[in-house]
């Protein structure tokens, strides 16, 4: 029998556990103004104040009724605002999220890291096609997410399994993370500028997309 979720603990009487909040929540479209938040060295800064994550991951989760990788807008916002009675300010998702639910989380005040998953656990260094299809998929990704104040960052990929390293190398596999050649990132961009006007929606800035290290 798997363990009871805190939330299907509340209000159970056989159990001594604090008895969790009820939280009222606020169901609207209207997206927050988050401030940006910038690099400085090692530290993120807002303003003039150190930022630190205080972050959680969001699924994967099961397909629901209509195939959508997250879960009913009703449940997103109360999974967002419980995360915001917990002091989280920053969550993590595996598949690229709609702009519906970065609205959600700006309106809570929540930045995202935005996960886009590509092959990673197959020969992928072997095949150029497939090498291709990975950058279509990040800048597809990107576009779709493109200048939406909620995002925070891009993680590219997973863990890559410990047999795939071996078989080519560590050496290999940091070369093709930590790849700066221009041409290469600019042709990144352009796809996702090129991805981000065939959905009409706004396009991406003009800085390179660098893969997450």
């Amino acid at each position: 029998m798997s363990m009871p979720s805190l939330l299907e603990l509340h209000g159970t009487r056989d159990i001594s556990v604090p008895r969790l909040p009820l939280i009222e929540v606020q169901r609207s479209s209207k997206a927050l103004a988050l401030e940006k938040i910038e690099q400085r060295g090692r530290f993120f800064f807002h303003k003039d104040q150190k930022f630190f994550l205080k972050g959680v991951t969001y699924g994967p989760f099961a397909p629901t009724a209509g195939g959508g990788p997250f879960p009913q807008a009703a449940q997103v916002d109360l999974d967002f605002a419980l995360m915001a009675e917990l002091g989280v300010n920053c969550f993590r998702t595996f598949t690229v999220p709609p702009k519906a639910l970065l609205d959600k989380a700006a309106a809570h005040g929540l930045r995202v890291m935005v996960g886009i998953p590509w092959p990673q656990h197959i020969s992928f260094l072997d095949s150029k096609r497939t090498r291709s299809e990975i950058r279509e998929t990040i800048a597809r990704g990107v576009a779709d997410c493109s200048s939406h104040p909620a995002v925070f960052a891009y993680l590219v990929g997973n863990e890559i399994p410990p047999e795939i390293v071996r078989w080519y190398g560590a050496g290999k596999i940091r070369k093709y993370y930590d790849s700066k050649d221009p041409a290469d990132l600019a042709r990144l961009t352009a796809d996702a500028a090129r991805f981000a006007a065939q959905a009409k929606s706004t396009p991406v800035a003009s800085r390179p997309v660098e893969p997450a290290r």
